[in-house]
Protein backbone atom coordinates (compact mmCIF):
# COMPACT_ATOMS: atom_id res chain seq x y z
CA UNK A 1 0.00 0.00 0.00
CA UNK A 2 2.89 2.35 0.75
CA UNK A 3 5.35 0.96 -1.84
CA UNK A 4 4.40 3.65 -4.33
CA UNK A 5 4.72 6.45 -1.85
CA UNK A 6 1.09 6.57 -0.73
CA UNK A 7 0.21 9.71 1.21
CA UNK A 8 -2.16 7.91 3.54
CA UNK A 9 -0.40 6.37 6.53
CA UNK A 10 -3.38 6.10 8.83
CA UNK A 11 -4.88 2.77 9.78
CA UNK A 12 -6.21 1.36 13.00
CA UNK A 13 -8.17 -1.36 14.70
CA UNK A 14 -11.77 -2.49 14.83
CA UNK A 15 -13.80 -3.08 17.96
CA UNK A 16 -16.34 -5.89 18.26
CA UNK A 17 -19.30 -6.11 20.64
CA UNK A 18 -19.59 -2.47 21.69
CA UNK A 19 -23.44 -2.57 21.73
CA UNK A 20 -23.31 -5.72 23.88
CA UNK A 21 -21.07 -4.00 26.41
CA UNK A 22 -23.32 -0.94 26.51
CA UNK A 23 -26.45 -3.05 27.04
CA UNK A 24 -24.65 -5.15 29.65
CA UNK A 25 -23.51 -2.14 31.67
CA UNK A 26 -26.99 -0.64 31.59
CA UNK A 27 -28.52 -3.94 32.74
CA UNK A 28 -26.04 -4.07 35.64
CA UNK A 29 -26.90 -0.50 36.58
CA UNK A 30 -30.61 -1.25 36.45
CA UNK A 31 -30.60 -4.58 38.31
CA UNK A 32 -27.88 -3.95 40.91
CA UNK A 33 -28.00 -0.23 41.67
CA UNK A 34 -31.37 1.16 40.57
CA UNK A 35 -33.70 -1.71 41.48
CA UNK A 36 -31.33 -3.55 43.86
CA UNK A 37 -32.62 -6.92 42.71
CA UNK A 38 -29.25 -8.70 42.82
CA UNK A 39 -25.78 -8.45 44.25
CA UNK A 40 -22.80 -8.50 41.94
CA UNK A 41 -21.77 -12.00 43.08
CA UNK A 42 -25.20 -13.36 42.14
CA UNK A 43 -24.87 -12.05 38.61
CA UNK A 44 -21.33 -13.42 38.30
CA UNK A 45 -22.58 -16.85 39.34
CA UNK A 46 -25.38 -16.66 36.76
CA UNK A 47 -22.93 -15.75 34.00
CA UNK A 48 -20.58 -18.58 34.95
CA UNK A 49 -23.53 -20.99 34.84
CA UNK A 50 -24.59 -19.63 31.43
CA UNK A 51 -27.91 -18.75 33.10
CA UNK A 52 -28.76 -22.41 33.79
CA UNK A 53 -30.86 -22.17 36.94
CA UNK A 54 -30.96 -18.37 36.59
CA UNK A 55 -33.55 -18.09 33.83
CA UNK A 56 -35.59 -15.46 35.70
CA UNK A 57 -32.53 -13.22 35.96
CA UNK A 58 -31.74 -13.76 32.29
CA UNK A 59 -35.27 -12.75 31.29
CA UNK A 60 -34.95 -9.58 33.36
CA UNK A 61 -31.71 -8.78 31.57
CA UNK A 62 -33.28 -9.45 28.19
CA UNK A 63 -36.22 -7.16 29.03
CA UNK A 64 -33.99 -4.31 30.18
CA UNK A 65 -33.92 -1.32 27.80
CA UNK A 66 -31.51 -1.79 24.93
CA UNK A 67 -29.40 0.31 22.62
CA UNK A 68 -31.68 0.52 19.58
CA UNK A 69 -34.83 1.32 21.55
CA UNK A 70 -34.35 5.10 21.21
CA UNK A 71 -33.63 5.31 24.95
CA UNK A 72 -31.19 8.21 25.57
CA UNK A 73 -29.84 6.75 28.83
CA UNK A 74 -28.91 3.42 27.22
CA UNK A 75 -27.48 5.18 24.18
CA UNK A 76 -25.34 7.37 26.45
CA UNK A 77 -23.97 4.26 28.16
CA UNK A 78 -23.11 2.72 24.79
CA UNK A 79 -21.43 5.95 23.72
CA UNK A 80 -19.24 5.83 26.83
CA UNK A 81 -18.11 2.36 25.75
CA UNK A 82 -17.41 3.60 22.23
CA UNK A 83 -15.37 6.55 23.50
CA UNK A 84 -13.36 4.29 25.81
CA UNK A 85 -12.43 2.24 22.73
CA UNK A 86 -11.55 5.32 20.69
CA UNK A 87 -9.35 7.09 23.27
CA UNK A 88 -6.32 4.73 23.32
CA UNK A 89 -6.35 4.44 19.53
CA UNK A 90 -6.28 8.20 19.10
CA UNK A 91 -3.27 8.37 21.42
CA UNK A 92 -1.34 5.77 19.41
CA UNK A 93 0.88 6.18 16.36
CA UNK A 94 1.21 3.29 13.94
CA UNK A 95 4.49 2.05 12.48
CA UNK A 96 4.27 4.52 9.59
CA UNK A 97 3.89 7.47 11.93
CA UNK A 98 0.21 7.92 11.18
CA UNK A 99 -2.68 8.03 13.59
CA UNK A 100 -4.29 4.76 14.61
CA UNK A 101 -7.88 5.25 13.47
CA UNK A 102 -10.81 3.66 15.27
CA UNK A 103 -12.82 1.48 12.88
CA UNK A 104 -16.07 -0.33 13.69
CA UNK A 105 -16.40 -2.96 10.98
CA UNK A 106 -16.48 -6.24 12.86
CA UNK A 107 -19.22 -7.89 10.80
CA UNK A 108 -17.45 -11.06 9.75
CA UNK A 109 -15.98 -11.63 13.21
CA UNK A 110 -19.16 -11.47 15.28
CA UNK A 111 -19.86 -15.20 15.07
CA UNK A 112 -16.30 -16.38 15.74
CA UNK A 113 -15.75 -13.85 18.52
CA UNK A 114 -19.10 -14.75 20.03
CA UNK A 115 -18.12 -18.41 20.13
CA UNK A 116 -15.18 -17.42 22.34
CA UNK A 117 -17.19 -15.13 24.62
CA UNK A 118 -19.06 -16.28 27.70
CA UNK A 119 -22.51 -15.19 28.83
CA UNK A 120 -22.99 -11.44 29.18
CA UNK A 121 -25.22 -9.30 31.46
CA UNK A 122 -27.41 -8.22 28.54
CA UNK A 123 -28.96 -11.70 28.70
CA UNK A 124 -26.91 -13.16 25.87
CA UNK A 125 -25.84 -16.77 26.43
CA UNK A 126 -22.30 -17.98 25.84
CA UNK A 127 -21.16 -18.67 22.28
CA UNK A 128 -23.93 -16.58 20.72
CA UNK A 129 -22.90 -13.96 18.12
CA UNK A 130 -22.08 -10.43 19.19
CA UNK A 131 -23.62 -7.31 17.65
CA UNK A 132 -22.67 -6.33 14.09
CA UNK A 133 -20.48 -3.22 14.18
CA UNK A 134 -22.52 -0.49 15.87
CA UNK A 135 -25.85 -2.09 14.98
CA UNK A 136 -28.23 -2.85 17.83
CA UNK A 137 -27.76 -6.47 18.80
CA UNK A 138 -30.20 -9.12 17.64
CA UNK A 139 -33.63 -8.67 19.16
CA UNK A 140 -32.95 -5.02 19.98
CA UNK A 141 -34.67 -3.61 16.88
CA UNK A 142 -38.12 -4.54 18.17
CA UNK A 143 -39.05 -0.84 18.41
CA UNK A 144 -38.51 -0.41 14.68
CA UNK A 145 -35.73 0.65 12.35
CA UNK A 146 -36.23 4.38 12.88
CA UNK A 147 -35.87 4.00 16.63
CA UNK A 148 -32.70 2.00 16.04
CA UNK A 149 -31.34 4.71 13.74
CA UNK A 150 -32.08 7.35 16.39
CA UNK A 151 -30.05 5.36 18.90
CA UNK A 152 -27.17 4.69 16.51
CA UNK A 153 -26.82 8.31 15.45
CA UNK A 154 -26.68 9.52 19.06
CA UNK A 155 -23.22 7.97 19.28
CA UNK A 156 -20.02 9.97 18.74
CA UNK A 157 -19.72 8.80 15.14
CA UNK A 158 -17.64 11.81 14.09
CA UNK A 159 -14.84 10.44 16.25
CA UNK A 160 -14.78 7.08 14.44
CA UNK A 161 -12.24 8.15 11.82
CA UNK A 162 -12.15 4.82 9.99
CA UNK A 163 -15.91 4.50 9.63
CA UNK A 164 -18.70 2.93 11.64
CA UNK A 165 -20.65 0.15 9.97
CA UNK A 166 -24.19 -0.85 10.81
CA UNK A 167 -26.13 -3.85 9.54
CA UNK A 168 -29.78 -3.41 8.62
CA UNK A 169 -31.53 -6.44 7.19
CA UNK A 170 -34.98 -6.26 5.64
CA UNK A 171 -37.52 -8.74 4.41
CA UNK A 172 -37.91 -8.48 0.64
CA UNK A 173 -41.45 -7.16 1.13
CA UNK A 174 -39.98 -4.02 2.72
CA UNK A 175 -37.12 -3.56 0.25
CA UNK A 176 -39.05 -1.12 -1.95
CA UNK A 177 -37.98 2.38 -3.06
CA UNK A 178 -40.91 4.02 -1.27
CA UNK A 179 -39.80 2.40 2.00
CA UNK A 180 -36.03 2.41 1.69
CA UNK A 181 -35.59 5.95 0.36
CA UNK A 182 -36.82 7.72 3.54
CA UNK A 183 -34.98 5.21 5.73
CA UNK A 184 -31.67 5.82 3.94
CA UNK A 185 -32.28 9.58 3.85
CA UNK A 186 -32.94 9.65 7.59
CA UNK A 187 -29.82 7.59 8.28
CA UNK A 188 -27.63 9.95 6.23
CA UNK A 189 -29.26 13.16 7.52
CA UNK A 190 -28.68 12.07 11.11
CA UNK A 191 -24.99 11.40 10.49
CA UNK A 192 -24.87 7.65 9.96
CA UNK A 193 -21.72 6.28 8.32
CA UNK A 194 -22.16 2.91 6.61
CA UNK A 195 -25.59 1.42 5.92
CA UNK A 196 -25.08 -2.25 5.06
CA UNK A 197 -27.89 -4.71 4.64
CA UNK A 198 -29.33 -7.84 3.17
CA UNK A 199 -32.69 -8.23 1.44
CA UNK A 200 -34.06 -11.74 1.43
CA UNK A 201 -37.26 -13.29 2.69
CA UNK A 202 -37.33 -15.12 6.01
CA UNK A 203 -38.81 -18.19 4.33
CA UNK A 204 -35.91 -18.33 1.85
CA UNK A 205 -33.34 -18.08 4.64
CA UNK A 206 -35.05 -20.82 6.62
CA UNK A 207 -35.09 -23.12 3.61
CA UNK A 208 -31.45 -22.33 2.78
CA UNK A 209 -30.46 -23.05 6.36
CA UNK A 210 -32.00 -26.52 6.17
CA UNK A 211 -30.84 -27.32 2.62
CA UNK A 212 -27.69 -25.27 1.91
CA UNK A 213 -26.68 -27.49 -1.01
CA UNK A 214 -29.70 -26.15 -2.92
CA UNK A 215 -28.75 -22.53 -2.33
CA UNK A 216 -25.09 -22.26 -3.29
CA UNK A 217 -26.13 -19.30 -5.44
CA UNK A 218 -27.43 -17.37 -2.42
CA UNK A 219 -24.94 -14.75 -1.30
CA UNK A 220 -25.32 -12.99 2.06
CA UNK A 221 -23.24 -9.83 1.96
CA UNK A 222 -21.15 -8.95 5.02
CA UNK A 223 -19.38 -5.62 4.28
CA UNK A 224 -16.57 -6.57 1.86
CA UNK A 225 -17.12 -10.31 2.21
CA UNK A 226 -19.87 -12.57 0.94
CA UNK A 227 -21.00 -15.76 2.59
CA UNK A 228 -22.33 -18.45 0.27
CA UNK A 229 -24.49 -21.48 0.89
CA UNK A 230 -21.29 -23.45 1.58
CA UNK A 231 -20.54 -21.62 4.82
CA UNK A 232 -20.88 -23.05 8.34
CA UNK A 233 -24.22 -23.42 10.07
CA UNK A 234 -23.37 -20.75 12.67
CA UNK A 235 -22.87 -18.19 9.90
CA UNK A 236 -26.02 -19.38 8.09
CA UNK A 237 -28.09 -18.72 11.22
CA UNK A 238 -26.83 -15.19 11.77
CA UNK A 239 -28.83 -13.38 9.00
CA UNK A 240 -32.05 -14.80 10.46
CA UNK A 241 -31.24 -13.29 13.84
CA UNK A 242 -30.63 -9.89 12.29
CA UNK A 243 -33.76 -9.44 10.17
CA UNK A 244 -35.40 -6.15 11.06
CA UNK A 245 -39.02 -6.62 12.18
CA UNK A 246 -40.45 -3.24 11.20
CA UNK A 247 -39.78 0.22 9.83
CA UNK A 248 -41.88 2.31 12.19
CA UNK A 249 -40.42 3.49 15.45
Amino acid sequence: MNAGGARYRDYGGSGVGIPNVGDSLFALKRLIFDEQRYAGDEILNALRADFVGYEKMQNQMLRAPKYGWDEPEVDAMTDRVLLSFIAPLNAHRNRYGGHAKPVILGFTRVVGTGLETGATPDGRKSEQPLAHGLSPQRGATSKGTLSAINSATRLSLRKVGGGAGMMWDFDTELARPDVMKPVLQTFVDKGGHIFQGNTVSVSTLLTAQKNPEQFTHLMVREVRDALSGNTTRDYRKEPLWQLTPSISG
